[in-house]
């Protein structure tokens, strides 16, 4: 699961410029064989070479998270684990993935979580994980406390910016309950 998810990640990060250049390669297509003959080929060369680029600079990022994920312990516990955004939490520690890297750790690394909120009403939990941060989105503020309270139970010295703590503090207490999906919908 953690790499089906990680390779999911990594895949949307060029999905919009590679579709946005090869458009641009079959509209300049189009109007190169019907308006301007031969005036826009260095156009459609320079839009496929970005094509090109951007599915190097997309291999290149699989490798370097694949090599990474090879360092990640017990792989297969991560198909239990509870997912929030880019995070995947376990009872005794968490996997995160952002700007192309993967990092693993036990709750004694994360110093820093602080709630944002963004357009939509979205919800995220921006952790500071050994010194990088990672965004672990969460789909109700009472989500998010429910997790601030797990991490505080789980690392005390943890600060927390503009979030509560609420609820158990138990890693199952983190997902959503029932009362919570069906007003989501789900």
């Amino acid at each position: 699961m953690l790499r089906k998810y990680v390779a999911g990640f990594i895949a949307m990060r060029y999905v919009r410029a590679e579709f946005v250049l090869a458009v641009s390669v079959l509209i300049l297509a189009y109007i190169n064989d019907r308006l301007f003959p031969d005036r826009l080929r260095y156009g459609i060369l320079a839009c496929i070479a970005g094509i090109v680029v951007i599915l190097i600079m997309y291999v290149r990022d699989r490798i370097r998270t694949a090599r990474q994920l090879e360092g990640i312990q017990d792989q297969g516990e991560y198909e239990n684990a509870v997912v929030l955004g880019n995070a995947f939490f376990l009872e005794n520690r968490v996997a995160a993935y952002a700007g192309g890297n993967v990092i693993e750790d036990d709750y004694s690394g994360i110093t820093d979580a602080e709630l944002l909120t963004g357009r939509k009403s979205n919800l995220a939990v921006r952790l500071t994980i050994r010194g990088t941060t990672y965004d672990a989105q969460a789909a109700t503020p009472q989500q998010a406390e429910r997790l601030a309270a797990f991490l505080k139970k789980k690392n005390p010295e943890i600060r927390l910016h503009d979030l509560k703590t609420k609820g158990p503090g138990t890693w199952k207490s983190i997902d959503l309950v029932p009362a919570e999906r069906a007003a989501l919908g789900g």
